[in-house]
């Protein structure tokens, strides 16, 4: 191992390379974390809430799979989730994109995925 981000880490490659998936799709459906200003946290909500917010909505397979990054957030709700930076937020909907089936990947990445719901 080179160093704590060094190239030759096997375990950095892997988080790098289950991210990079994840980030793809988040560019594909032009999906970002909305910055929620009253409280200084970025969030995503699942695509079966209301949001005023265009682009953070995550289909609601993908959103109940993210995982808490650390430090927390304010809200960590069924259909809201937000966290202290948008990076933090961007990794963890990134990394819940890994655990989704292959199929299911495959369809959110090559666009033939049904489009997300709005509840508006």
């Amino acid at each position: 191992m080179i160093g704590r981000r060094g190239s030759c880490s096997p375990t950095g490659s892997k988080n790098r390379a289950t991210r990079a998936d994840g980030y793809r799709a988040l560019a594909a459906l032009r999906r970002v974390p909305h910055l929620y200003e009253s409280g200084g946290n970025w969030g995503f909500d699942s695509e079966l809430t209301y949001s005023l917010h265009d682009g953070d909505e995550l289909p609601d397979d993908w959103f109940q799979l993210m995982q808490r990054p650390k430090p927390h957030g304010s809200v960590w709700a069924p259909t809201v989730r937000t966290g202290l930076s948008r990076r933090a937020m961007e990794d963890a909907a990134a990394r819940a994109f890994a655990l989704l089936p292959a199929a299911r990947r495959a369809a959110l990445l090559d666009g033939t995925a049904p489009p997300i719901v709005q509840n508006r």
